[in-house]
């Protein structure tokens, strides 16, 4: 026989073994025929553990038989027992033979799961330093991340600041702005003054230079008047002028006048009374 036995085919064989042992009225049969009933009890995968005891028993058994047998046909009942038991104990050595099989391939798995073990160890050894580094960066990204918001908020500051100083500047130049264009009035106005001074000192001087004809002549005029009443001759460059050219001649004091920027008069001649037309 070739493979598994199925579980029916041995259960069947294990019937009839019993049956011949009830046949056979041995005491060691008893034992036999318990471990039997055990055996039918389990699946296949489990009957290594009773190889030995299975052996042991059956070589009792069959020794015990041998002794009590008297008639050929009792005999015959021992050998179909023999044979039935034969086939199997055949069917549980083929099973524990699989067993043994799928025990050494559970041992090779278990030292791949052993390696996989050792590698997932390793790769959590991994993860854990790993997890404790990202702890590490987290924490420090956490810290540059506060840095960052204080520096948005220093920030935030210093563009108020910097807006608040620009608009000062706007300010102070618009300011410095008008106090060029005053300094340049008051500079058109110190030149303006300046002017006005040199005029006015140069109007004085004429003013004065006048003042002074005005009082020589009026001491002239006096000294004239004087000596008609004294009726001394007057000097004829000193007689008075004819009408017309004393006309003439205030005509010109007034254009001259006008020439120093004055205000324009009217000269009227200073007469006293009787004195000679």
């Amino acid at each position: 026989m070739h493979g598994n036995p199925s579980p029916s085919t041995t259960h069947k064989e294990i019937d009839h073994v019993l049956g011949v042992m009830n046949e056979i009225n041995a005491v060691e049969g008893d034992t036999v025929a318990e471990l039997m009933l055990r055996m039918k009890g389990q699946e296949p995968s489990e009957w290594e553990e009773f190889q030995l005891e299975i052996v042991s028993e059956f070589s009792a058994f069959v020794c015990s038989a041998r002794e009590h047998v008297e008639k050929p046909v009792q005999l015959d009942i021992v050998n179909g027992f023999i044979d039935s038991f034969a086939i199997a104990l055949g069917y549980a050595l083929r099973a524990v033979e699989e067993k043994d099989k799928k025990l050494v391939e559970l041992e090779r798995q278990l030292v791949e799961c052993k390696k996989g073990e050792q590698n997932a160890n390793d790769k959590l050894a991994r993860m854990q330093d790993f997890t404790k580094q990202n702890a590490a960066l987290i924490e420090e990204v956490n810290h540059l991340w506060e840095v960052k918001t204080e520096m948005e908020s220093n920030l935030q500051s210093t563009k108020q600041t910097i807006d608040k100083l620009e608009k000062d500047i706007k300010e102070r130049t618009e300011m410095l702005r008008k106090l060029k264009n005053g300094f340049s009035l008051l500079k058109e106005k110190d030149q303006e003054i300046a002017k006005l001074r040199t005029e006015n000192s140069h109007d004085k001087r004429v003013i004065a230079n006048l003042q002074y004809h005005l009082h020589k002549a009026k001491n002239s005029i006096h000294k004239f008047y004087h000596n008609g009443q004294q009726g001394i001759p007057i000097h004829p460059l000193y007689q008075p002028l004819p009408a017309q050219f004393r006309k003439r001649t205030a005509v010109v004091a007034n254009r001259h006048v006008q020439d120093l920027g004055q205000p324009p008069f009217k000269r009227q001649a200073v007469v006293p009374p009787n004195f000679p037309q």
